[in-house]
């Protein structure tokens, strides 16, 4: 390990300010603009080379971007200016450890000064190929988080396009009606009908109502009455941050919440314009429960959870629940599970609500896998990120424990 500096941050990088961009100037392009939560918007025009790291200078405090390509940081932000030779990367994991809050003014709505900032004492490796072995462990780490993110999204595509397809558009008959060739393997291709009713659904396939494929579990629980026990957490704010729950005591969570069912899937209630489909993974030791304002649904069927997800994220059926929602206030319209229970959601024939199981199943699986994965690599990385930026473990040892890991 070569030789650690102290000084302060002002000698290691120089910050500056961004800049205005209102939307109306804003113009279509690719250009990611950034602002104190990330990339927010995308314009024609970049303001700053890259790769550049910013972070947040007013609202959010402490979260550090590493933007690869040119950009434009917004002036709710700060961006380095000037790395002094410095490794990039290396730079925004160092950013993570810095304690943005302790230079906040303190006002309602926290700001940071640049000039602050500079003056903070900190640590740091001078030799730059250390930085950059100490940027390449980290970043590995998050390189592997934001593929399977990435394979995730393809997945959910994957699914929801078979759905449409299937049952939506009712493409493998139509193909048929018109004489055009197979898409599907044989014995898939043979359970849809040649030809479509009077209606324009395939003839023989029928409706069903959203009771007759779902199990809507309303058990619920006080966790108050086990303060100490421990608890996975599906709340709104978990699912908006993270789609991960939160792991809190019975004595924090002050409401009464729905318990979670083995092989559920949670559908939000609360403003249905909002997609907040939530598949929990396989409970571990813990009691999972989920807000109130989810709805948790089985299937019918024996593990097809897929048909579910399916159908609670295609735009027809979240045009109907937008149609559906009801209350007083613009921001808390809900629909009513009763309502909701007794309308028609799919045309289908059992054997091809199986059949999607079988196809869309593993996908799900997967992402549930990725999921898990990634929970486990974000935490190695915490874990190593303060002991690498201090010195307190060396790179050959991060490594070992990086390969345990990936």
């Amino acid at each position: 390990m070569g030789e650690w500096l102290t000084g302060n941050l002002g000698d290691v990088i120089e910050l500056k300010r961004g800049y205005d961009l209102p939307q109306q100037s804003r113009q279509r392009g690719l250009i990611p603009i950034v602002s104190s939560s990330g990339t927010s918007d995308f314009h024609s025009e970049a303001k700053v080379k890259g790769p550049g790291v910013v972070t947040g200078r007013y609202g959010t405090i402490g979260e550090v971007y590493f933007i690869d390509g040119d950009f434009w940081p917004l002036n709710t932000t700060l961006y380095v200016r000037d790395f002094k030779g410095n490794d990039q990367r290396f730079i925004s994991y160092f950013l993570r450890c810095i304690d943005f809050l302790a230079y906040s003014d303190k006002a309602a709505v926290p700001g940071l000064n640049r000039n602050h900032l500079h003056t903070a004492i900190v640590r740091y490796p001078a030799d730059r190929e250390e930085q950059f072995a100490i940027a390449s462990i980290l970043g590995a780490l998050d390189d592997k988080i934001e593929l399977n993110r990435r394979m995730n999204e393809t997945l959910e595509a994957m699914a929801r396009a078979i759905f449409k397809d299937w049952f939506v558009d009712f493409g493998p008959t139509r193909a048929k009606m018109e004489g055009r060739a197979p898409y599907l393997a044989a014995d898939v291709w043979s359970l849809f009908p040649d030809a479509l009713d009077k209606n324009g659904e395939p003839e023989g396939w029928n409706s069903f109502r959203l009771d007759q494929l779902v199990i809507h579990h309303t058990r619920g629980l006080t966790p108050l009455a086990a303060p100490d026990a421990e608890f996975e957490h599906f709340s709104l704010p978990a699912y908006d941050t993270s789609r991960s729950p939160t792991l809190e005591r019975g004595a924090q969570i002050k409401s009464n919440k729905t318990i979670v069912p083995p092989d559920s899937i949670l559908l939000s209630k609360l403003n249905p314009e909002i997609e907040r489909v939530w598949i929990p993974e396989p409970a571990q030791d813990r009691q999972q429960i989920c807000s109130t304002e989810f709805l948790a649904f089985t299937s019918t069927e024996s593990s097809n959870r897929a048909i579910l997800f399916g159908i609670f994220t295609n735009f027809g059926f979240r045009a109907m629940l937008h149609s559906m929602a009801t209350g007083t206030s613009n921001s808390h319209q809900r629909i009513s599970p009763t309502n909701l229970l007794q309308r028609n959601v799919l045309t289908a024939s059992h054997t091809t609500i199986s059949q999607y199981g079988t196809i869309a199943g593993p996908f799900l699986q997967k992402i549930l896998g990725n999921r898990a994965e990634n929970r486990a690599l974000a935490a190695t990385r915490d874990f190593l990120l303060p002991k690498l930026m201090s010195g307190e473990i060396r790179i050959k040892d991060a490594e070992k424990i990086v390969g345990k890991a990936a």
